[in-house]
């Protein structure tokens, strides 16, 4: 898509054939070359049938010449595509090898970023480079993105393959950060998830936070098991029928115990409840989704225990509950709530809430 800005230092325009010959000065020098996915160019033709070839109008491609407004002289590019297969936004970005180090990619991208968000939904950004390129990690890290994943990237024309990483800025989980927001965001998912593996330090987070709810007499009595191994994914997803949350590529399972507190009572439901929600609730701000299921694991069929015995589980412990992690592939729809007046009063039940406005 065409878009024109400038920023401090730099001018934002798009790219026309005619620019060729300066392209080639980054498309065809070796040295910028070594960790980008397309191949090599060794002429300025070539550079230029890939600038005619180019569809400068594609609404979900920006993709734009940089310029220094002191000389005018075009020094690179780079923009943003969107991916449907990630449910996001990604970055990329090529300058000219005497031009490092002057911080003009960042100046550049989050001037762009800006920008679409204005006229596009843009919930989250991606950005892959390759492991050993330690100055596209420092760009990321500059525009507010974080280690999301490991990949590997083959230049185009098949001739090397690198182990990559993806860093991810979630827009949408930052802007619901605070408590409240991430309250009244929270819904229940049962849709299908991206193949998008979540990271172990992210669940553990989730995990870490159900570890942190209340606690009857602190008798601690919920446990947790985190599943991210695709087999054992597989064997518990085999045993949960009618099946659900197929496609979840991590799950955590809770484990309670009943362990009798305060005048013999029992508060293990309790616990567990506290900790599921708190878990939801984390997973939510990491921009994951999930589902709380209970009564499919714990009816007549026991589920429960059948994915109790793939986990090791031991005896005095039941499995309660699971939650499916990982980044939704549509959008989750809002469930219709009964408004504040019918199920919450003041001072007494079904007191006119009205009168306390």
């Amino acid at each position: 898509m065409k878009i024109n800005f400038e920023t401090e230092r730099l001018r934002i325009r798009p790219l026309t054939p005619d620019d060729a010959e300066m392209a080639f000065r980054w498309c065809g020098d070796p040295k910028v070359n070594t960790y980008m996915i397309y191949p090599l160019y060794h002429r300025v033709e070539d550079v230029r049938t890939w600038l005619e070839s180019r569809n400068a109008d594609d609404p979900d491609n920006y993709d734009e010449g940089i310029l220094l407004k002191s000389t005018g002289e075009l020094i690179g590019s780079g923009g943003m595509r969107w991916c449907a297969e990630r449910n996001a936004w990604e970055i990329g970005y090529n300058i000219r090898a005497d031009q490092w180090g002057n911080g003009y990619v960042v100046e550049y991208l989050k001037a762009l970023i800006e920008q679409i968000r204005k006229v596009r939904a843009v919930d989250a950004i991606d950005g892959v480079f390759a492991a050993e390129n330690h100055k596209s990690q420092r760009v990321m890290e500059k525009l507010g993105m974080h280690y999301f994943m490991d990949t590997t990237f083959t230049k185009l024309d098949g001739s090397e393959t690198f182990p990559a990483k993806y860093y991810r800025r979630d827009f949408s989980a930052a802007e619901k950060a605070d408590v409240l927001g991430t309250i009244s965001e929270r819904r229940s998912y049962r849709g299908k998830y991206l193949p998008v593996q979540v990271p172990r330090e992210n669940l553990r987070i989730i995990m870490q936070a159900g570890l942190d709810a209340p606690s009857g007499c602190n008798k601690q009595t919920t446990s947790l098991i985190g599943v991210d191994d695709s087999e054992i994914l597989k064997k518990l997803k085999a045993v949960i029928h009618p099946p659900v949350a197929e496609t979840a590529p991590a799950m955590i399972c809770i484990l309670t115990q009943r362990i009798n507190a305060y005048r013999d009572r029992c508060f293990a439901v309790q616990d567990y409840s506290a900790a599921i929600e708190n878990m939801l609730l984390a997973a939510e701000s990491l921009g994951y989704r999930s589902c709380w299921y209970e009564g499919h694991i714990t009816d007549a069929d026991r589920i429960g225990d059948q994915m109790a015995k793939i986990l090791d589980v031991p005896e005095g412990y039941e499995l309660v509950c699971m939650l499916p992690i990982g980044v939704p592939a549509e959008k989750p729809s809002a469930p219709k709530k009964k408004v504040f007046g019918e199920r919450a009063w003041f001072n007494s039940f079904g007191s006119d809430t009205e009168k306390c406005k």
